[in-house]
């Protein structure tokens, strides 16, 4: 085992840790609800990885790729749950990404695209949505 297998492998299960222990921390309150799935889901995206790169098989590629995809989806909640908004709906933008995760997620499953590039899309479309919600955090804690 190399050492980024290694890495992965110990990140994996650090985050699970982590999402384990908010949960046991009594009766977690909705923040940390979403804080201990956006942990786990890093976690499984590390065990995912680990994975990969230890048997090399497409499956765990594929894997790791739709676990990416729900990475924004718990960040974006988690955003929200840290500075609830006083009143109104959801934000828009995590109605945006379960929409626009669909087709990332066929995206990640065809066989008629290289995946070099499905890679590149996911990876367009887990930085954007972040990236928008730390802006609409930001803005909100203004």
């Amino acid at each position: 085992m190399n050492l980024r297998a290694t890495t992965s492998l110990v990140c994996g299960v650090l985050g699970i840790a982590i999402a384990v222990s908010m949960l046991l921390s009594g009766r977690p309150r909705r923040v940390q609800l979403w804080f201990s799935a956006f942990s786990a889901t890093i976690g499984f995206w590390y065990l995912a990885q680990w994975l990969f790169l230890s048997f090399t098989a497409t499956i765990w590629q594929r894997l790791t790729g739709t676990i990416a995809v729900l990475l924004p989806q718990f960040a974006l909640n988690l955003f929200e749950a840290m500075l609830p908004r006083e009143s109104g709906p959801k934000s828009r933008l995590i109605t945006f990404g379960w929409a626009s995760a669909v087709p990332v997620l066929v995206l990640e499953f065809s066989t008629l695209i290289d995946h070099r590039y499905t890679q590149i899309v996911e990876f367009i479309y887990v930085f954007a949505l972040i990236t928008a919600g730390l802006f609409q955090l930001y803005q909100r804690g203004d």
